[in-house]
């Protein structure tokens, strides 16, 4: 039987139609597959890829040796009345350790001749080296392995910067990075990082905190790494980086950075690994337990306030083989303790 056009048509028509709703019917399906999905995961987020330990076993973190403290009782008085949540696992950077060769002198002599201080130096100990300036009392100290610097001035050679006042922070800061760059020692995590000050005046003993600029005769700058991942550096001191210098208010370029101390080692941050990490209640219960780093000791009490917990990487101004992240609790009256964060697995040779 032959189809007549009336009826090709209706067909027609009919196959479009059905073809048309097949088609947003397909597409809405999609989207709310796609949709549906991203409600899921946002509900039940997929696990993260397992940890790459590409490191092995890391080395037990380097801490300073710290006068015995009294038991400690903590309470845990967060904004949140709780412990954070911390990710399974977290980046370890790799440190390279500085490599001793005959060069190394040439290298020191290079860095106090850039400061414009006398060469060559005087031997202290096999691996440190003085330097003093022709102008000023001043001496410089490097350690031709590691390349770590400390400087002094003698005040009671010239008592003269005791009666100034350094101008302002941006002048300070200023000179703080004139004096670096001129030895190329102005890394760039340092150039990033946040700058701190803190003002100090002359007393008998020591020099003395201040809180005014106009009281101050000299300006502590504290430099700074910049964060790693988002997370803070920690050093050994709570109120100290491991780059820091002390600047008067003289308008002589000799006489302005009159001490310091330049203890910076390189991040390499193209060779990292994820390890997996503590959960906050495990750290708590180990600080609980004296297996804590305290870094800054309440100065009355044995009660402990804890304030704030949160992640860190600790940055021990010596030597180490890998920038690691630790557990850091602080609280009132100053105090803050560490607990590394890798888990016990992947954490503590020697």
């Amino acid at each position: 039987m032959i189809m007549s056009l009336t009826e090709t048509a209706f067909q027609t028509r009919r196959a479009i139609k059905f073809g048309l709703i097949f088609i947003v019917a397909l597409i809405t399906l999609n989207i709310t597959w796609a949709v549906g999905y991203k409600i899921y995961r946002r509900v039940f987020p997929a696990p993260p890829p397992p940890p790459e330990v590409r490191f092995n076993k890391l080395p037990a973190l380097v801490f300073d040796l710290k006068p015995a403290l009294p038991t400690l009782t903590y309470t845990l008085q967060t904004p949140t009345g709780d412990l954070p949540n911390f990710p399974v696992q977290i980046n370890v950077f790799f440190m390279p350790t500085p490599q001793s060769s005959f060069l190394n002198l040439d290298d020191a002599n290079r860095v106090a001749r850039s400061l414009n201080f006398s060469t060559p130096g005087t031997s202290l100990t096999e691996v440190i080296y003085r330097y003093t300036h022709p102008e000023v009392p001043e001496t410089l100290d490097i350690n031709i392995v590691n390349k770590t610097l400390s400087l002094s001035y003698n005040l009671a050679q010239d008592s003269s910067l005791l009666s100034l006042h350094p101008k302002s922070n941006e002048g300070t800061l200023a000179a703080t990075r004139s004096f670096l760059n001129r030895a190329s020692l102005l890394a760039s995590d340092l150039d990033q990082g946040k700058q701190t000050f803190e003002y100090l005046k002359t007393a008998p003993d020591a020099l003395q905190t201040v809180s005014s600029l106009s009281d101050a005769n000299f300006i502590r700058v504290n430099l700074w790494r910049r964060n790693y991942d988002d997370l803070p550096i920690i050093t050994p001191r709570i109120d100290r980086s491991n780059v820091w210098f002390l600047v008067s208010g003289s308008d002589s370029t000799p006489k302005q950075i009159i001490a310091g101390e330049y203890h910076y080692f390189a991040v390499n941050e193209s060779q990292k690994s994820t390890y997996p990490i503590k959960t906050a209640k495990t750290a708590w219960d180990e600080l609980q337990g004296g297996k804590g780093q305290i870094i800054s000791a309440p100065a009355s009490s044995n009660q402990v306030v804890v304030r704030r917990v949160y992640l860190g990487y600790y940055d021990s101004g010596k030597v180490q083989q890998f920038l690691e992240p630790v557990v850091v609790f602080d609280g009132d009256n100053g105090f803050r303790a560490i607990v590394p964060a890798v888990t016990d697995q992947w954490y503590g040779t020697q």
